[in-house]
């Protein structure tokens, strides 16, 4: 055997010896908690599901950032912190009760959905027990725009409280304990970002198409009797539709970068909306049967026992009727199979 043969015999050898790579126990853990939000991540455009019929389009979440948001939370696991996940959302029920929602009140769909978070928090905390989950309701930021009452955004607020005394992984935040803590005041924002009557139309955004989807969605939200725009000409209601949109997207563009002095190394930021890289946000469905976030519809029972969240205008009220059910003493109402 000449001494290339023997070194290379020698080299297999040692590498026999050498124990096979594995992962780490918290790259593990953290590769087992992507699996359980992985069906809760949104692959679709919620925004742009303005009627359950509608074709849905799965969309691509990139997977470097998958890889990356489980070694983010390999990296906090390792550290022993809490995995802190951050969502402003249940903002308020629309303003639409026509359309969309049975009234201004929590109901089922809040229930419903605030139920399935909790499950899947609980679910995480058997894998790695240090984990919060708190919603931050930023519905005061926005209701002037729509026309819903503070003390009706207010009221909703105090109800989704008393149902997550029922559900011990969620907590949720009102914006306006953060305002205060941040001495912002919420009327000067009001005031000075997205202010209707000060709002210049400017033309659109780059993105087009998420602009007229963002339209589509806030006429579904302000076409009723209780709003301005209902009684407005043909003319008018175009200029007022560009610049409440308009002012919804300086009103969402505060929240983002307000929310950021909140935000620590072990943050996990949630959106209500579809996000490609999921490494710096994830778009978090609030229900695995639904195309309809929570406060712009109604909770559905159907024959077979199977439920959903669709909007209102879809209820046969010849088969369904309307019922309630009572959660901590907040009465949820839902269409129930006759």
């Amino acid at each position: 055997m000449t001494s290339q043969h023997f070194c290379k015999l020698f080299i297999s050898l040692l590498l026999l010896c050498i124990p096979a790579h594995t992962e780490s126990e918290s790259f593990a853990q953290a590769k087992a908690i992507f699996e359980i939000l992985k069906p809760n991540i949104l692959d679709f455009d919620i925004d742009a599901i303005l009627d359950n019929q509608q074709p849905v389009e799965i969309l691509s979440i990139s997977e470097n950032s998958k890889y990356k948001l489980i070694k983010k939370l390999e990296n906090i696991i390792n550290q022993g912190l809490f995995i802190d996940f951050l969502c402003p959302a249940f903002p308020f029920k629309s303003g639409n009760h026509d359309q969309n929602t049975i009234s201004s009140n929590v109901d089922m769909t809040e229930y419903h959905s605030l139920k399935h978070l909790n499950q899947m928090i609980e679910a995480i905390k058997t894998i790695y027990p240090k984990v919060h989950f708190t919603i931050v309701t930023d519905g005061l930021l926005f209701a002037d725009l729509f026309h819903i009452p503070d003390e009706i955004v207010l009221a909703y607020e105090r109800d989704l409280k008393r149902l997550t005394k029922l559900l011990p992984h969620i907590t949720i935040k009102p914006i306006f304990q953060l305002l205060s803590h941040a001495n912002q005041s919420l009327q000067t924002i009001r005031e000075e970002i997205g202010c209707i009557e000060k709002t210049q139309l400017i033309p659109p955004p780059k993105n087009k198409k998420r602009f007229e989807i963002l339209k589509a969605r806030i006429l579904q939200e302000i076409n009723h009797s209780n709003h301005p725009y209902f009684h407005m000409q043909a003319f008018d209601r175009v200029i007022y539709l560009e610049k409440i949109a308009q002012a919804v997207i300086a009103r969402d563009e505060f929240v983002k970068q307000f929310m950021k002095q909140f935000e620590t190394a072990n943050t996990i930021r949630l959106s209500t909306h579809y996000q490609k890289d999921i490494s710096e946000k994830i778009g978090i469905r609030f229900s695995n049967d639904s195309y309809v976030t929570p406060w712009n519809g109604v909770f559905v029972r159907k024959a077979d026992g199977t439920v959903s969240i669709l909007r209102k205008r879809e209820i046969d009220t010849h088969r369904f009727k309307l019922e309630h059910e009572l959660h901590n003493n907040v009465e949820c109402a839902f269409y129930n199979w006759r």
